[in-house]
């Protein structure tokens, strides 16, 4: 009797815990997860969690690309963000060799960094010393300006990036020789 009371309770918990993943009732994902062997889906959760993941990290981006590329892959269309992936990589790819040839270099710019750093050596006295705690347009206007005056200096320095708003961009300049 006591072996049937445990089974009984072992049913009772295991309808309970069903009853937490009901949500997935007629997804279609998990069905075909449902119809995986145990090894295969051992060998499918830490990308399956990998995915989730990066779900959610897309979810969190304020960009209107990355909802509508969270959606379009949500509904089993990603050819499209595949083949823009694809080309992306592809021309980075490109221009990281032609960069390589040409003998450019690649600073990062962050909000953190003073400007007259940034600006590939120093900058005119006192004017821009203190300006790099600022990462709004008067920062990146400051660089591009303290960029224009080192280039009067140094005419092999040449800017492959505009400025925007956004801190962390990254600019592309030459070797001043």
């Amino acid at each position: 009797m006591d072996l049937f009371a445990g089974w009984c309770t072992a049913e009772q918990q295991a309808a309970q815990r069903r009853q937490g993943f009901a949500h997935y009732d007629g997804d279609p994902a998990a069905a075909r997860i449902a119809q995986l062997s145990m090894r295969e889906r051992q060998e499918a959760t830490p990308l399956l969690t990998e995915a989730a993941d990066r779900a959610r990290e897309l979810g969190r981006r304020s960009e209107p690309w990355a909802i509508a590329a969270l959606t379009d892959v949500h509904l089993g269309q990603i050819f499209e963000w595949q083949s823009r992936a694809t080309a992306m990589a592809d021309l980075l790819g490109h221009a990281t060799e032609l960069l390589t040839a040409l003998g450019y270099t690649m600073v990062e710019v962050t909000a953190q960094d003073p400007a007259h750093r940034v600006a590939v050596g120093a900058g005119p006295p006192r004017r821009h010393q203190d300006i790099g705690a600022e990462a709004g347009t008067r920062y990146w206007l400051e660089v591009a300006g303290l960029l224009r005056w080192r280039m009067s200096y140094c005419p092999n320095l040449a800017v492959l990036h505009r400025y925007t708003t956004t801190c962390g961009r990254r600019i592309h300049c030459s070797p001043s020789r």
